[in-house]
């Protein structure tokens, strides 16, 4: 089977062995050793002793990498080496990014408020691949020398992982229990939400008041009670969401955003059991019906704007008069 690999590989910064060493991140490895700097500064905790703690689990993190390279199997100082280093910048870019301050220098690539808006979105897609993970036990040991206190790290690594990773706005605690890595921890997070979500559908099911808001979020309704569904496909279809100001462009042309848009949904799978999947279903069976299919090339083609509108109607009119003159022509009256 034909996969994009690109799908699976980080394109800016490597965390863990599979990645690491990648030519196209190879630039982020100074910038990881200037988080470790500073990472050990803040702590006043010398290197060793951060040395000694992952020590005690090398074996522990080796194995939670399936298939690992013999490079790491035989070389633990240089697997630790790697931890410690992936490890401290991750602990650097995730209080970093959901607080507002720092001590960084306004210049820092990563850590200044320039590259918290410009560079560090791009490193958290990265940390959400699959293949480019840490175990959480090399954040939960870092942080527990770095601290002193072992009992409320994983909890309090889990509260900045889900700052870091869901920050809409939603209020939900941290997800309970042993999480395998930041990519775990995510994954929680959003079936955690769904399943809220559900309880409160549940919950609330005939109050007419949380149905209204539910239609006017998730779709417009037009005068025949239909549900509308826009999807962005062409630079028209962005062009009516722009007008109704659904959203906004910051790219430039409405080409750009729909390239963006389709670019983002290449090589996307829907889960079947989702309600999205569900929904894409209707809707594809909705345009298949040959009435539905006039009715929206008519819409488009001439009611997209008064003028065409109204083009439309005066031919209407021009066709109905000719219609009359040939009758009164046929049939003259007595």
């Amino acid at each position: 089977m034909d996969q994009n690999m690109k799908a699976y590989k980080p394109h800016f910064v490597s965390f863990g062995p599979y990645h690491h060493g990648d030519h196209h991140s190879a630039p982020m490895e100074e910038h990881k050793h200037c988080a470790l700097l500073h990472f050990l500064k803040g702590s006043n905790k010398p290197l060793k002793s951060y040395v000694n703690s992952l020590a005690e689990v090398a074996q522990s993190l080796k194995d939670s990498y399936e298939l690992l390279d013999l490079v790491w199997e035989r070389n633990t100082n240089r697997f630790l080496q790697m931890m410690i280093v992936d490890g401290c910048f991750m602990i650097e870019v995730l209080p970093n990014f959901t607080e507002g301050t720092n001590d960084y220098a306004d210049s820092d690539s990563i850590f200044s408020n320039n590259g918290k808006l410009h560079i560090v979105p791009y490193i958290q897609r990265d940390m959400l691949m699959l293949e480019n993970q840490l175990p959480m036990l090399v954040l939960i040991t870092l942080l527990a020398v770095e601290s002193e206190e072992t009992k409320k790290n994983e909890e309090f690594v889990n509260k900045l992982i889900l700052k870091f990773c869901c920050r809409n706005g939603f209020s939900l605690e941290s997800p309970k229990g042993k999480c395998l890595h930041l990519l775990d921890v995510h994954r929680k997070i959003l079936l955690w939400e769904d399943a809220s979500s559900e309880t409160k559908r549940h919950e609330h099911g005939g109050d007419k008041e949380q149905k209204d808001k539910k239609r006017k979020t998730e779709s417009k309704t037009s005068n025949g009670g239909d549900k509308i569904i826009r999807i962005i496909d062409s630079a028209k279809d962005f062009s009516l969401l722009h007008d109704e100001g659904i959203i906004q462009n910051a790219l430039g042309s409405d080409k750009a955003v729909a390239e963006l848009f389709n670019s983002i949904s290449k090589d996307a799978t829907l889960d079947p059991a989702s309600s999205l999947d569900l929904m894409h279903k209707k809707v594809d069976k909705h345009c298949r019906k040959t009435w539905n299919k006039w009715k929206a090339n008519l819409k488009n083609t001439y009611f997209r704007n008064p003028w065409s509108t109204f083009s439309f109607a005066a031919a209407i009119l021009l066709f109905v008069l000719t219609i009359l003159q040939t009758i009164f022509t046929i049939w003259p009256s007595k």
